[in-house]
């Protein structure tokens, strides 16, 4: 991994995705573990923040209307129906920043749609429902693989 900031990085690749003007609303880094670190953007109605912890990175969003109750972008594919819950619990590694942001950028009429103040509640509601049957199949899976043969 390159050792430019997170900052940049996202910055650079929201630029390359097409998605923007993004405004900056938080970066943060861990003091203790350098590599570790967050940064937040606001694109429209939704809110993208970039985590950098461990050396891997991951994306998450939030509405506008509840800035700060972000989801995994997995969950976001689960409750839109992009992705089924095979797909996602059998994943080995989280995805690259580039391809998530292209497919954010696809989608990206549909997420404004439903992550606006007007919809975001039924919204919420459908996320809670993916992260808590990816929660249930992550484990469910865990306990097969777990399982003597």
């Amino acid at each position: 991994m390159d050792s430019s900031s997170l900052r940049e990085k996202a910055e650079n690749e929201l630029s390359a995705a097409g998605l923007g003007p993004a405004k900056l609303a938080r970066e943060r880094r861990d003091e203790e573990h350098s590599r570790n670190a967050e940064v937040v953007f606001s694109i429209g109605t939704l809110r993208l923040r970039f985590v950098r912890d461990r050396g891997q990175e991951f994306l998450d969003l939030a509405s506008s209307a509840e800035p700060e109750r972000f989801f995994l972008f997995d969950d976001v594919e689960l409750a839109m129906g992009w992705r089924t819950i095979d797909a996602v619990v059998t994943k080995q590694n989280p995805a690259d920043l580039r391809n998530v942001l292209a497919r954010i950028k696809e989608r990206q009429d549909e997420l404004d749609h439903a992550f606006s103040t007007t919809h975001w509640t039924h919204t919420a509601g459908r996320l809670e429902s993916a992260a808590k049957l990816r929660g249930d199949a992550f484990l469910r899976r865990l306990q097969q693989l777990a399982k003597p043969s």
